[in-house]
């Protein structure tokens, strides 16, 4: 199920979309509802999804939805520009295509963390039961909601010898999350590495080893793509279930990455400062 947000669709309508008229549209399509409720000024309507409508995990998929049922023109991520230099990345990044089909990723020098997390984006948030953090991530989590691409950030400071490896975990380990909970990695799940250990279980959840707290100054941010397959797996045994993992399993735009890891850089850089550096990492060794 995934819940949206009728203020926050509207944003992709120039006049005034009913909430009724959503519904007859989208129940013509087969799409099924578990109810609606009423939060802070807002409609929040909880719809069922199945495995191959990864679309309709987000806003923007939902809007483009009932404008293509009206032949209407559909709303398009548009391409951002950017130079992309894996060579002259300031992290060494080393992917294994066969578990991560695209990875994406920048570096934002000089963010301040000090900054509030503007008001809108935690009512967007709120509505749709999702706790604020901190600017960073707040951004993050509100631009997939947005447009379906889960985002993770690293503070760059905390990654040891300057490298990530994106790859099955070699051997069992111990991890304590972000929020403070234990978790045991398992031999062959996705895991994101630096020289000293695990920062992020691909797909499900980053770790405290990396974590963005107000105090950090340059971060690592990240779009991928990961195997569905292996994040179901390693979601399901963790017993661990993230707004990320649970787009990830079902599948995200691939073609989209790049430019969805860019608009949220912009984002961050508009409220809390900072500086894009100029080569940006782009992993894509079979275009889709």
């Amino acid at each position: 199920m995934f819940k949206f947000s009728l203020n926050w669709l509207r944003d992709y309508f120039e006049e005034d979309i009913k909430y009724d008229e959503i519904m007859d549209k989208l129940k013509l399509q087969g799409f099924e509802f578990g109810g609606k409720k009423e939060f802070d000024g807002d409609v929040v309507t909880e719809i069922e999804v199945k495995a191959n409508r990864p679309d309709m995990l987000y806003h923007m998929g939902i809007a483009r939805e009932l404008k293509a049922f009206d032949g209407e023109k559909i709303p398009e991520i548009t391409h951002e520009n950017s130079a992309v230099n894996n060579e002259n990345f300031p992290v060494k990044i080393n992917v294994n295509k066969e578990v991560c089909k695209r990875y994406c990723a920048l570096k934002i020098s000089g963010v301040n963390l000090k900054i509030p997390t503007p008001e809108y984006i935690i009512k967007r948030l709120n509505v749709l039961e999702i706790n604020s953090v901190n600017a960073v991530v707040d951004i993050g989590n509100y631009v997939m909601l947005d447009m379906g691409q889960p985002i993770h950030s690293y503070d760059f400071d905390k990654i040891s010898g300057n490298k990530l490896t994106i790859d099955k975990s070699e051997k069992d380990s111990k991890i304590t999350t972000f929020i403070g909970d234990e978790a045991e990695v398992k031999k062959g799940d996705i895991v994101i590495s630096d020289d000293e250990g695990i920062k992020c279980v691909a797909g499900v959840i980053g770790t405290q080893g990396a974590a963005v707290t107000e105090i950090t100054k340059d971060i690592i941010l990240e779009a991928a793509n990961f195997d569905e397959i292996s994040v179901r797996l390693t979601s399901r045994r963790l017993k661990i279930s993230t707004p990320s993992s649970f787009r990830f399993e079902r599948g995200v735009n691939i073609n989209s990455t790049l430019d969805v890891l860019l608009k949220c850089a912009n984002m961050i850089t508009k409220i809390c400062g900072g500086k894009i550096e100029a080569n940006v990492f782009d992993f894509y060794p079979e275009k889709k």
